[in-house]
């Protein structure tokens, strides 16, 4: 069973992700955050085998919560994979740079699938 924290701040994805993960029969245990700072307090009071963080969110964007998840002890070892809607090489590169694990392109992957592409990434 793996710990996944996934953060999104588009409420009808958040919504959908929610009922998805509710009805998939998965050992996974998927908690789910509203935005940056949100995912921040969640992340300090657990333990997670995979971030899965958007990219682009107001207030603090994704790249902006990496660098600080990235910056905490237990964070250096934790798996973060990036979500974003754009395949911008430089992006990619800071991200990567950064700590990110991975990308999924949210137009590549179907939102029923998005559990399976993240398996790929703790299995």
């Amino acid at each position: 069973m793996a710990k996944i924290l996934l953060v999104e701040d588009d409420p009808i994805l958040l919504k959908f992700y929610h009922r998805l993960f509710e009805n998939q029969k998965s050992d996974n245990q998927v908690t789910l955050a509203s935005g940056g700072q949100a995912a921040l307090d969640i992340f300090t009071k657990q333990d997670f085998d995979l971030i899965a963080l958007d990219v682009m969110m107001p207030v603090m964007n994704g790249i902006q919560v990496l660098e600080k998840i990235k910056a905490t002890p237990k964070g250096k070892d934790v798996t973060v994979v990036m979500l974003t809607a754009f395949s911008d090489s430089g992006m990619v590169a800071e991200c990567v740079k950064k700590g990110a694990t991975g990308f999924i392109i949210k137009s590549e992957v179907e939102p029923e699938k998005l559990m399976v592409a993240l398996e790929g990434y703790f299995k």
